[in-house]
């Protein structure tokens, strides 16, 4: 018994390149990844601002001001 040929299952279409207007990245996201990013090293700035405060009342204190 004969079989029919079946159509490929990989046509031309899925192998298009995307388009300019799809791989720019909007403004709005722009914004939104630099805000969680400025949020996640806002920790940070403040232990480092915290361990600057202490180191300056430990040598105001050890040499006097």
């Amino acid at each position: 018994m004969k079989q029919k040929p079946i159509p490929s299952q990989t046509s031309q279409r899925l192998h298009q390149h995307p388009t300019a207007a799809e791989l720019r990245v909007s403004k709005i996201e722009i914004f939104k990844a630099n805000f969680i990013d400025s949020l996640k090293l806002l920790p940070v700035l403040m232990v480092i601002f915290m361990l600057w405060i202490a180191l300056t009342f430990v040598v105001y204190g050890m040499f006097g001001g």
